[in-house]
């Protein structure tokens, strides 16, 4: 086969298709000391064992959307399947336990059903020991019965808000917001949305959390006592963005961080230390703010001092496309491109060879560096930062390939197309 203009000729010694092969290379070391959630190909919310890595999929269309890679992450949240528990308070409504088959394809669904009095039909807990002046995460599925709209809400200890919004599940428009918060309503299938909204806490507790039925114009009307929907999954976490679905029982349940690594031969043997590219695809789930940035792969010698990294970065207050060289403690090159929109899957190529570097992002020309000093490296880490603690990607990764050249410009635009 004749090779494409401006296509690679040199084949890449590492090629990491985590997407299509929905499988980890061998020359991988995978840690992760929880099970953690994830959708398989049929659109059902799966838990991977401890220690086995996630290879989540599109819930609605089945489509292998690559690794998935998250930071350490805790729900707060008690009994997040069994609304009908005592821990959830109940006002103007009754809840029906397991009458519905839930996101994860067992029959855990539960339904809020409204009562006849005049007022608002609700389940609600409140939640103490929090940090104050911090943002946090509120989520639950919902899905249309003869309600096919509702508000969640985050109070502070005084029941005054801090967040609230209306979200309407046959139109997925989101309406009535008080606080100005994060909101975000998910497909997850079979009928099933995933409702999110973000609120900054004033003191050390939040509460009530609540999920209150709307006829889609109010929360407060008199109930017919048959009508409602059906609820299951909620999550509260610190943080900004709603991470993996984190199932808890009897106490808040935390999810450990995913680290996987490259190093020693399972490195060496496709790595050049003169000149190289690497390319990558990834999909930015959430939009992380600027205090975490989000690596997707970085080749270091485990400190700070000496590294090749390639993600998303945290310079300003938005996610740029990010490449990061440096060398015995010096910066070599810094670029902090074109915002990266969530949900949108980037293709990534970073360059590197004594005092002729180049980036390209999807596709468009090169941001070139012609006084940069190679580090040495001997190991890659994959959605983490550079010694594998902090800067989780959060995200889908779709592909990591390394070629053992520096590829010209025109080449690392054509792949990057």
């Amino acid at each position: 086969m004749a090779i494409q203009p401006n296509f690679p000729s040199v084949k890449p010694s590492l090629n990491l298709d985590f997407a299509n092969t929905k499988q980890l290379d061998p020359r991988i070391t995978f840690t992760r000391a929880s099970s953690a959630s994830y959708f398989d190909r049929d659109g059902f919310l799966k838990l991977a064992a401890s220690g086995v890595p996630r290879f989540d999929h599109d819930p609605t269309t089945g489509e292998s959307l690559g690794l998935l890679i998250e930071e350490q992450g805790t729900n707060l949240l008690t009994y997040s399947e069994d609304f009908a528990d005592a821990a959830w308070n109940k006002n103007g409504a009754t809840v029906t336990a397991n009458a519905e088959v839930a996101p994860d394809g067992t029959l855990t669904g539960d339904k809020l059903v409204e009562n006849t009095e005049t007022g608002t039909h609700n389940t609600y807990v409140q939640i103490s020991g929090l940090s104050t002046s911090t943002q946090y995460t509120y989520s639950v599925y919902v899905k249309s019965a003869e309600r096919s709209s509702i508000q969640l809400a985050l109070r502070n200890s005084s029941f005054g808000y801090l967040a609230g919004a209306v979200f309407n599940l046959t139109t997925q428009v989101i309406t009535n917001t008080n606080g100005s918060p994060a909101t975000s309503i998910t497909n997850v299938g079979n009928g099933w949305y995933r409702l999110t909204i973000v609120a900054t806490s004033i003191d050390t507790t939040v509460g009530p959390l609540m999920v209150l039925l709307s006829t889609g114009t109010t929360t407060n009307y008199t109930g017919n006592g048959t009508s409602g929907l059906y609820i299951w999954g909620a999550q509260l976490e610190a943080g900004a963005f709603p991470t993996s679905y984190i199932p808890s029982s009897s106490a808040a349940t935390t999810r450990a961080a995913d680290v996987a690594v490259m190093n020693g031969s399972n490195f060496s043997s496709w790595y050049r230390q003169d000149e190289g590219t690497f390319v990558w695809s990834a999909l930015a789930v959430n939009a992380s703010g600027p205090a975490a940035g989000g690596t997707v792969a970085v080749a270091s010698n485990g400190t700070n001092s000496m590294f090749i990294s390639m993600g998303r970065g945290h310079a300003d207050a938005t996610n740029r496309f990010e490449a990061d060289i440096v060398a015995s403690s010096t910066g070599q090159m810094y670029v902090n491109s074109d915002e990266w929109t969530a949900g949108t899957l980037a293709k990534i190529a970073l360059a590197y060879k004594l005092n002729d570097c180049a980036f390209v992002q999807n596709g468009q020309p090169a941001i070139t560096d012609t006084s940069v000093t190679v580090p040495t490296v001997n190991r890659l880490f994959i959605g983490v930062n550079m010694w594998g603690t902090s800067g989780w990607f959060n995200g889908h990764i779709s592909r990591i390939a390394y070629y053992p050249r520096r590829l010209s410009d025109a080449e690392l635009q054509a792949i990057t197309s």
